[in-house]
């Protein structure tokens, strides 16, 4: 991660005012607060300890609910958005992938 890049948290989301989706991109790295966020906003569509997405479905794709969500890729120090994914998977849901 280099000097420029930003961690976003609660508190940004909060300043900037807007919706969760507007806020993060896929690809952010996240807090841990935001993080406790999607563990603790509604019971978990999944959670495991390198994965948590919210668990209201956003949107469907292929017929199957897709979810936010953030994970850890092993040795990272911080969590990353990776978009509206379906359950315990975390690359974005695409119409037409199976």
């Amino acid at each position: 991660m280099s000097a420029t890049d930003t961690v976003k948290s609660m508190a940004g989301w909060n300043a900037a005012g807007c919706d969760l989706g507007k806020y993060l991109q896929v690809g952010d790295a996240v807090a841990d607060d935001v993080m406790y966020y999607f563990l603790e906003v509604l019971p978990p569509a999944c959670y495991r300890s390198d994965l948590v997405q919210i668990g209201e479905p956003n949107s469907h794709v292929n017929g199957k609910a897709t979810y936010a969500t953030v994970y850890k890729p092993v040795g990272a120090r911080n969590w990353l958005f990776a978009g509206y994914c379906h359950r315990g998977q975390w690359s974005e849901a695409k119409d037409g992938a199976k």
